[in-house]
């Protein structure tokens, strides 16, 4: 389990936005975001590792790396030729010099498809396997946020489900996930709605 504590606490009342990526293969889930409106103090997301699913490369150790983004305004000078700008009642909206997240495809729709293999075990266990295109680039983070976040389905027997996914070993041409199902009956499939592609403006 990774527990990540911020420098100091985030005060939007919006969660910030967590985005993560890997080395190579990165498998994780159960993510949620430490705090409360106003006071954001970090996030935690478990690693799973899969050899049945994914070989050797899943026994690796993964080497996660991730940045925080946030509606606060920025802060800071320009300096000497950067821009700053402000809107109408004299808050600051953008600053030159402010590390920004740049976003890219974000879907109109849920782009998961249902191929690549699914994992089972004992118990009946079942977690089907879901994939969507991906930018073929390992620059690119991905948001955390709602894609690997734990599902709530009611009057179920096992009502909280985790989705977990990430990237493949050696493969950013597609975006791995799965969901604990428990079965093969109806089985639920990840949230591509929300999904972004994503870089720092500024290495980190």
């Amino acid at each position: 389990m990774g527990d990540v504590n911020f420098p100091s606490p985030i005060t939007t009342y919006e969660r910030p936005l967590i985005f993560l990526n890997a080395s190579d293969y990165m498998m994780v889930g159960n993510f949620f975001v430490k705090g409360s409106p106003g006071n954001w103090t970090g996030f935690m997301v478990r690693q799973y590792a899969n050899p049945q699913a994914h070989g050797n490369a899943a026994n690796d150790y993964m080497q996660i790396k991730w940045y925080c983004a946030s509606y606060l305004a920025p802060e800071g000078s320009p300096g000497e030729y950067g821009i700053s700008i402000r809107d109408a009642s004299g808050a600051r909206t953008f600053i030159t010099t402010a590390s920004l997240a740049l976003l890219n495809s974000q879907p109109e729709t849920n782009k998961f498809v249902s191929q690549g293999t699914p994992i089972t075990g004992s118990a009946g266990y079942y977690a089907p396997s879901q994939q969507m295109p991906w930018t073929g680039s390992y620059g690119d983070f991905v948001l955390a946020n709602a894609l690997l976040s734990c599902v709530n389905i009611a009057a179920t027997s096992q009502p909280i489900r985790a989705n977990f996914g990430g990237f493949l070993p050696g493969n950013r041409s597609v975006l791995q996930m799965y969901c604990d199902n428990y079965n093969g009956v109806n089985p639920i499939t990840a949230n591509g709605r929300t999904l972004f592609a994503s870089k720092p403006m500024k290495p980190i």
